[in-house]
């Protein structure tokens, strides 16, 4: 299977891959670290015991579905699988380039092919070549409903019959409703929103409350600077002053849960992240990992 894909692949270099579709991430990494570390410093230290959690059992091609710049390339390699293969896929030209480098100086043991493209590659590639790990990290809470129902369909496509996917996206519990970035928001839908990167967490105007259908738009062609952000609806968010993380859910937010049961059982549901707010006490958003398995 590695041999096939990596024949595929090399053949896709050569022909010069998909046509370059224009994508451009809003937002650099280095705004979106300063954020990050303002919200929960701790996020992406849990975010990555989960996905390396994912990799423990054994894997001879991984697909990183917007793999950014990289930054979860090392814990591929960090299981020391010898000839195994990890593909990176992602939209944005800019970044997949820093994701190449990031390649060639992380990875020792596994080899690595980078990808410009989203859910196209996912729909083209041909059937006898499957995955058995999918990783898909902070990509569906940025897409359209469309693009998602896509994703989700193409990576049981491309998974083997036991292959297994980590999916983590942005959360929100109904409690949000009573903080003033909420405006007219019930509590009964997923939270979509724009995100003021010019801006902190905590000031007026960092989030800005958009409808769904006014999501997807931006989501399909961002604006500098402007992240929107769709906060998939937990019913029974914990109380973020109580909450231990990681704290395991019984089941995934509804709206991303009807998507993915017809084709993946679910094996764990995990916060990890709660983010924070100077202004709130209580801030009932956070981040969830979802682990499937292949039905």
């Amino acid at each position: 299977m590695r041999e096939e894909w990596i024949k595929y692949l090399e053949q896709l270099e050569e022909n010069r891959g998909w046509p370059m579709i224009g994508y451009i991430y809003p937002v650099t990494d280095e705004v979106t670290t300063t954020h990050l570390q303002q919200q929960d410093q701790n996020k992406q230290t849990m975010e990555q015991s989960l996905i390396s959690e994912l990799l423990q059992e054994a894997w001879r091609v991984a697909v990183d579905f917007g793999c950014g710049t990289g930054a979860n390339f090392f814990l591929f390699d960090g299981h020391r699988q010898r000839k195994s293969l990890l593909v990176g896929l992602d939209p944005d030209c800019e970044r997949l380039e820093w994701a190449r480098q990031t390649a060639d100086y992380q990875l020792m043991f596994v080899q690595s092919y980078t990808l410009c493209g989203g859910v196209e590659i996912l729909e083209n590639i041909p059937d006898k070549l499957k995955a058995d790990v999918v990783l898909c990290s902070q990509v569906l809470g940025h897409v359209s409903e469309e693009q998602t129902q896509r994703i989700i369909k193409g990576f049981h496509r491309i998974l083997t019959k036991k292959g297994r996917c980590g999916i983590a996206i942005p959360i929100i519990g109904e409690a949000f409703k009573e903080n003033p970035q909420a405006e007219d928001w019930s509590g009964k839908e997923d939270f979509t929103h724009l995100v003021d990167m010019a801006k902190s967490p905590g000031d007026r105007g960092f989030r800005r409350q958009i409808t769904l259908e006014e999501f997807n738009r931006a989501a399909d062609k961002p604006e500098t600077g402007l992240l929107p952000v769709r906060s998939f609806l937990v019913p029974e968010f914990p109380n973020p002053l109580e909450i231990k993380l990681p704290c395991e859910l019984s089941a995934p937010p509804p709206t991303i849960a009807h998507l993915i049961k017809p084709l993946f059982d679910v094996e764990k549901s995990t916060i990890y992240s709660i983010h924070k707010d100077p202004g709130s006490p209580i801030f009932p958003i956070g981040d969830l990992f979802i682990q499937l398995g292949k039905k």
